[in-house]
């Protein structure tokens, strides 16, 4: 069906299977990844870490961790670390909970203390 379609529309089209366009995302993944580390370890300045919590149409919880900085050239800049799946509820304690799960912190490379007023619970 699909790859007739191609093929009429351009003799050329070369179809990809599934395992070929995963490993390709991954790839780049893998280099968009190491590009990002190697940018903020060269950073002369701080970097601010933000945390976001938001529920899909269909009700799925997610968390996004996003850092935050200033280069060089006085430009600010916006850079999503990580997300994930985070069920109900959305409240300080079940937030405290994911970020102090080391999965969450270790897939950016981010080692960091709890805040005191979090953990005081």
């Amino acid at each position: 069906g699909n790859r007739k379609i191609h093929r009429y529309l351009n003799d050329d089209c070369v179809p990809l299977s599934r395992n070929m366009a995963k490993n390709h995302c991954l790839k780049i993944h893998k280099h968009e990844k190491q590009r990002l580390t190697r940018s903020l370890s060269q950073l002369s300045s701080r970097i601010c870490l933000t945390s976001d919590l938001w529920t899909s149409c269909v009700g799925h919880g997610f968390l996004s961790l996003t850092a935050y900085y200033i280069d060089n050239e006085w430009n600010l800049h916006a850079k999503i670390l990580n997300f994930c799946h985070m069920p109900p509820p959305h409240n300080a304690s079940a937030l405290h909970d994911k970020l102090d799960d080391n999965q969450f912190a270790n897939l950016v490379g981010i080692s960091y203390r709890s805040l005191d007023i979090l953990s005081n619970r």
